[in-house]
């Protein structure tokens, strides 16, 4: 009790275990199969998402032209339209040197939704503010790597959430 109040004095926050939560369980009701289709299926979103559907336990089929599956099964099709990174400085040292920067990534995909074969457009937006050190440049490539990466997972996790609410929609029209 006593070191639950420190922590909790500090701003710290004790989180319980979220496996229950419908948003974080090990698979999405209903959805078994997924096909996967990308301009660059060697890129890092595609990577990113296939991550996040295989924690879901869900299947991940990359060839959307595939004839293994029927077009009527009741399968959703994710299609990666364009991923875009974006570097932007935003202030800047006295003497020329970027003081601080954003790091930006976007996101489209367009999702067919089976029952009635309608495509919905997702689109995700990240944004990551970030001070630079003018004395240390090998460390912010790294940096700089580390985060994107960590905007890739993100992105995916959004993904899955707004396929997760797509199908819980459409669960509710039905």
């Amino acid at each position: 009790m006593i070191a639950s109040v420190m922590v909790e004095g500090c701003s710290y926050r004790l989180y319980k275990n979220t496996s229950n939560n419908l948003l974080y369980n090990s698979s999405i009701d209903g959805i078994e199969t997924v096909l996967l289709s990308s301009y660059d299926p060697c890129h890092p979103i595609v990577s990113a998402i296939k991550t996040e559907l295989y924690k879901k336990k869900i299947n991940v089929f990359n060839d959307v032209n595939n004839d293994f599956f029927p077009r009527n099964s009741y399968i959703f099709y994710l299609h990666i339209v364009n991923v875009l990174e974006r570097y932007i400085t935003t202030s800047v040292f006295k003497n020329g040197e970027e003081a601080e920067y954003q790091l930006m990534l976007d996101v489209k995909i367009n999702i067919l939704i089976p029952p009635n074969k309608d495509w919905e457009c997702i689109k995700v937006h990240l944004c990551r503010s970030l001070i630079g050190d003018p004395r240390s440049a090998l460390s912010k490539s790294v940096q700089n790597n580390n985060i994107i990466t960590e905007m890739y997972q993100d992105a995916a996790k959004k993904i899955i959430y707004k396929l997760f609410f797509y199908k819980k929609s459409l669960c509710i029209l039905e």
